[in-house]
Formats: structure tokens, C-alpha cells, sequence
């Protein structure tokens, strides 16, 4: 499974500083498992990971209140993750799932 991703999450990825990827759990999010491979990939770059976990949350509000935001990278704080994830979603009501990993 592919998952594009920007540019700064792509770098924070490689780094080692981000293992929690946040979506809507939706279309081909509805298919991973733990366990899985996937390749995220950032125009003609990608890295190839394990799914270490995976957790499905009702809404924004739930994800935001469960994760370990440390995961996310670049030292960001909660308030600031809120922002950016409605930037991407607009909708807080939408069921969300997180999904760490590891590269491989």
C-alpha cells in the first residue's frame, strides 16, 4: 500500500522523528493492519515501513485526547497538531485513525 505524504512529514518520516501517521479512516485506510507493509512516498522518493499499530478513534477530538504526540515529530505540541489536522480535514466529526510504524 501506498500513502503520499508532504514534503515536511516525508523528512520528519526519514528522520526518525515522526512514527504516527494521522488519517481519516476512509477508502484504502480502512484496509491496513498491523503488520503491514506500506510505502510512503513524496514525489520520486519513498521508505518502506512495518505497521506497528493501529488505533480507530470517532472523531479529531478522540485522536487529539489519545496520542502520544512525541510520535508525530518535529517537537510539536497538541494545539498546533489541532491546527494542522483542521487545515487538512475541515471536518472534526469524521472518524480518524493513527498509525504508527517503523521503517524498514
Amino acid at each position: 500500500m501506498e500513502i503520499y505524504i508532504k514534503k515536511n512529514a516525508f523528512s520528519r518520516i526519514e528522520s526518525g522523528n515522526k512514527t504516527l501517521e494521522s488519517r481519516k479512516y476512509k477508502g484504502i485506510f480502512k484496509n491496513i493492519t498491523e503488520g503491514m507493509i506500506i510505502k510512503f512516498k513524496c514525489n520520486n522518493n519513498s521508505m518502506i515501513a512495518i505497521v506497528k499499530k493501529i488505533n480507530i478513534y470517532d472523531n479529531i477530538n478522540f485522536l487529539l485526547n489519545s496520542i502520544d504526540i512525541s510520535k508525530v515529530g518535529n517537537n510539536i505540541d497538541i494545539n498546533k497538531y489541532r491546527d494542522i489536522l483542521n487545515i487538512c480535514y475541515h471536518d472534526f466529526n469524521d472518524m480518524m485513525i493513527t498509525i504508527e510504524f517503523n521503517l524498514i
